[in-house]
């Protein structure tokens, strides 16, 4: 890598970080959620406490994959330098990403065009927002980035120490949120097809982090049904998705479902508030049902989805409701602060049809140079689709806020894949062709 790039990047990176330190921090916007406290909850037991790493529900406890409660402990359970390690996080994973994308980049101004447009997409309040409040998602981002950034590593390195950071960083990340496994796994799985087809020195990589994740999504699994995190996203989707529709409930009726019948009676077949259902977690009338769901409710749940194939691939949701899919600015971190102003107008840059174009480009660029990396973007998008009917289906309540990842990916793939295809040499043989073509006729 050229050393004024590198340069760029660390002048870069270090007056990122300084300007996101400077943003203010607004308390308020979180400290009125329950999330928070059940993750500085966790973060006070101890490193040898098993409770810091698979904690059991409690009474007025929900307890979460161990990496955020970690991470929240590395900053002494403080809310403030919670906020300061996010934003570290945040300007270091840009910092890293910068790098291994530029190692795949030939052209000079291409480097720069990466440069810009990443810091700038970082710059975005929908993705740098996240840092200021006490939620999941920033360093859930950050170690995604992470993630992507540690794989370019390896995939262009291909040593031990580049393995071994990236399976630290993927732990990390998995354990952030519980939908990740199945997008890891769903990822190493596509890779060792391309690698075996493409790069066959690379598969011995794939496999280990294939194997690897399969592990992890055993153990996360396990962990999930040590904390029942399954009961309440379970609950959201009888409330709002089953209880509307009398052919839903009496098919979970069959299944053994209780309570369906006071449900009705209780809600009737309109919409139900928020409020409604935070009182509803704690009525203890329907124990039989939160027992059933703590027993049959998951696998009962994927059992309907594959049984209703119109419901879980989102045929029978209106388009306003789909349009939640690509929600951003979202409003737990209140309006734009500090310099982010410079990206608030620009993006969202690309939306679905563009990234559609540009992944058709990439594999018609990988037909004629059989490279993995031209490949990578197009395994990201297949992988963060499976995410959008995962989450969709995973779980009715806050949808937005569940899926606020998918924008923010499709502009990084965006940026990546133009990057790509502008440095691509058969993509620049093309255009030349052209252009030579178009300027004979013209001066004939």
């Amino acid at each position: 890598m050229p050393h004024k790039h590198s340069t760029l990047n660390i002048i870069l990176f270090i007056v990122v970080l300084f300007l996101n330190l400077m943003i203010k921090t607004d308390h308020t916007k979180w400290s009125a959620l329950s999330d928070p406290y059940d993750y500085l909850q966790q973060s006070r037991y101890s490193f040898s406490d098993p409770h810091l790493w698979f904690p059991e529900k409690a009474e007025g406890f929900n307890p979460r994959p161990f990496a955020v409660p970690l991470l929240y402990k590395v900053a002494a359970s403080d809310p403030d330098r919670i906020i300061i390690l996010q934003k570290f996080l945040h300007s270091l994973s840009i910092l890293l990403l910068v790098f291994s994308m530029l190692l795949f980049v030939r052209k000079n101004y291409l480097r720069y065009v990466g440069v810009f447009f990443t810091y700038l997409l970082m710059s975005w309040w929908n993705i740098l927002g996240w840092t200021t409040t006490l939620l999941s998602e920033s360093l859930s981002i950050s170690l995604m980035f992470l993630w992507i950034a540690t794989f370019l590593f390896l995939l262009k390195k291909r040593t031990a120490l580049y393995l071994i950071l990236h399976i630290i960083i993927t732990v990390l990340f998995s354990f952030t949120r519980d939908n990740w496994p199945y997008l890891l796994l769903t990822f190493y799985f596509l890779l060792t097809l391309s690698a075996w087809v493409t790069d066959k020195k690379f598969v011995r990589y794939s496999v280990i982090m294939l194997v690897f994740c399969s592990a992890i999504f055993f153990v996360q699994g396990r962990a999930a049904n040590i904390a029942k995190r399954y009961r309440i996203p379970v609950l959201n989707n009888i409330v709002y998705k089953i209880r509307p529709h009398d052919e839903y409930m009496q098919w979970f009726a069959k299944q053994g479902m209780p309570c369906g019948d006071k449900l009705i009676t209780e809600f009737g077949r309109d919409s139900v508030s928020k409020e409604q259902l935070f009182m509803l977690y704690k009525d203890t009338t329907y124990a039989p049902l939160y027992n059933w769901i703590d027993a049959h409710g998951k696998n009962t749940w994927a059992r309907f989805l594959i049984t209703h194939p119109s419901h879980s691939l989102l045929f029978k949701e209106s388009r306003a409701d789909l349009s939640r899919i690509l929600a951003y600015n979202i409003g737990y971190t209140g309006g734009m602060r500090g310099y982010t102003w410079i990206s608030y107008y620009l993006f969202p840059l690309f939306n679905p049809v563009i990234l559609l174009l540009l992944m058709t480009v990439q594999l018609l660029l990988f037909r004629r140079k059989r490279e993995l990396m031209l490949l990578l973007p197009v395994a990201l998008s297949l992988v963060f689709l499976l995410n959008v009917f995962l989450m969709y289906n995973a779980d009715a309540m806050e949808m937005t806020r569940h899926l606020f990842v998918t924008n923010i990916i499709i502009q990084f793939i965006g940026i990546l894949s133009v990057v790509i295809i502008l440095d691509s040499q058969f993509f620049n043989d093309w255009v030349t062709a052209r252009w030579n073509k178009w300027f004979s006729k013209t001066k004939k």
